[in-house]
């Protein structure tokens, strides 16, 4: 039977890492020393469930009867989980070697978690060594410590059975009644991210779509966000679908009828020329210069060498837009793909990184193509390459306002709007380093390719320095320090 791909791409990687694994890294390969299970529990309804050790493997598991995973995630950090229980409505309890005790719901989301590991402390709900649990008919949590030899048991709080009694209510279908009870988990808890997201999928159930989505929001659930919005979305897209075709043909019969009757009496000759005038304004007619890339890419670069069109200004002016295009796209997409909120950004770093890294280009380039016989200028340079920004500007700027009407499906729109611009301006970019510096295809790409590796090895120079000059200030401030300590203690 002949391999698939896949199995011969799995067999070439298993081939590359014999090569350069040492044995222990090879026996630690989890991908082929699969983690074992370090428990493993049967529920009255036969469900089983199983926990076990691992760095990026799942450490808890409810199989469903293909083998497969019934709880979603993915966990990241070993849980170092040593058992697991469960209680008569699915509530999923943990114990951990490190002596903390994880509630999950039936469907694998964290509760909450509590306990500690401390050897020398013999203070109750703190463990030595936490191995075993289980949860009797009323709820209770017993947990054993076979370090201490002694057993611990927890009564449900307020809080516990309140949100058990609202996953229940879910599970029941009755989701009015849930949402009361998740109101009340709130009272209790104003920051319970749990609480919010189980609001929103009841919401979501009687077709509260709108109001599902802020609780979404709050929990920062991007999947059932998208979900709900779409079906807003389809709501609206339904309702106002006859306004916008009235619209449609209203427009259409509009421009026809004005572009006709202009043939006719020509109303709108004086105000085209007064257009016409502020266009040839040296100022304006430089800025617009860069829609002309878009038709006529090779000429433009040419009147842009010759100076007969385009100016610093003017380039300037490109290069600060396509930065708020940039910082706008970075910092006020849709909540569904803004995945960073821009108060956790740095934004000196953005501001460094994106002009540090574009004039740094355009340094390298000269001088790269300086010693290759270029013909072009560093002006020149500079001047070439802003104003093949205006594609990337206009994908960066679509992007950002469509993202707020989009959904996790319409991903692959966003992706292709986005290559699209970058990929247009990056072919931009091309065309006028091979223009400016009057260049064959081959060695425009090369100079492209030692304009990269010059920056990446200026890069790790400055990385460097900063190193060490950290370095050098801390052994001058602990010198300074020790010169003061002995002359004048």
């Amino acid at each position: 039977m002949s391999k698939s791909a896949s199995d011969l791409v799995k067999e070439a990687k298993q081939q590359i890492e014999n090569l350069i694994l040492s044995d222990e890294q090879l026996e630690n390969k989890t991908d082929r020393n699969p983690p074992a299970f370090s428990n493993i529990y049967v529920d009255p309804k036969g469900i089983k469930y199983s926990t076990s050790f691992g760095d990026g493997v799942a450490n808890l598991k409810k199989h469903n009867t293909d083998g497969s995973n019934h709880i979603e995630g993915f966990f990241t950090e070993d849980l170092n989980l040593l058992d697991v229980t469960t209680s008569n409505d699915g509530i999923i309890f943990t114990a951990s070697q490190d002596g903390y005790i994880m509630v999950w719901t039936s469907d694998g989301s964290l509760i909450f978690g509590f306990g500690s590991n401390e050897d020398d402390v013999d203070v109750a709900g703190l463990y030595s060594e936490l191995v075993s649990i289980d949860v009797d008919s009323t709820g209770t949590l017993w947990t054993l410590d076979s370090a201490k030899q002694f057993l611990q048991s927890y009564s449900p709080t307020e809080y516990s059975t309140t949100i058990y009694k609202a996953l229940d209510l879910y599970r029941g279908g009755k989701y009015e009644e849930a949402v009361v009870e998740w109101e009340k988990v709130l009272r209790l808890n104003q920051l319970s991210v749990l609480a919010h997201n189980e609001i929103g999928r009841n919401l979501f159930s009687i077709g509260e779509y709108e109001e599902a989505m802020g609780h979404f929001e709050l929990a920062g659930n991007r999947v059932l966000y998208s979900e709900a919005y779409w079906e807003v979305r389809n709501e609206e897209l339904q309702k106002n679908l006859p306004g916008f075709l009235i619209g449609f043909v209203v427009i259409t019969v509009a421009y026809y009828t004005i572009k006709f009757t202009n043939r006719k009496y020509g109303y709108l000759t004086e105000p085209g020329n007064k257009l016409k005038k502020i266009g040839n304004i040296k100022f304006s007619n430089n800025l617009l210069f860069t829609t002309a890339f878009i038709k006529h890419p090779i000429d433009s670069f040419y009147y842009l060498k010759k100076k007969q069109k385009g100016s610093y200004l003017g380039a300037s002016i490109i290069y600060g837009i396509m930065f708020v295009a940039y910082f706008i796209f970075l910092t006020s997409k849709g909540f569904i793909f803004q995945f960073v909120e821009a108060a956790d950004m740095d934004l000196v770093a953005i501001v460094f990184g994106f002009f540090g890294l574009s004039l740094l280009f355009i340094i390298c380039n000269y001088l790269v193509t300086s010693i290759n016989d270029g013909e072009g200028s560093i002006g020149e340079i500079y001047k070439g390459m802003m104003y093949s920004l205006l594609p990337a500007i206009v994908a960066y700027l679509a992007v950002t306002v469509v993202s707020h009407y989009a959904t996790y499906d319409d991903i692959f729109l966003l992706q292709v709007l986005v290559y699209t611009g970058l990929g247009w301006s990056g072919l931009l970019i091309y065309f006028s380093l091979q223009e400016i510096h009057n260049y064959t295809v081959r060695n425009t790409l090369k100079s492209i390719l030692m304009t990269f590796l010059f920056m990446a090895i200026i890069i790790i120079l400055l990385a460097f320095v900063q190193i060490m000059g950290d370095q050098l200030i801390q052994f001058i401030i602990a010198l300074v320090k020790e010169a003061f300590r002995n002359v004048f203690y």
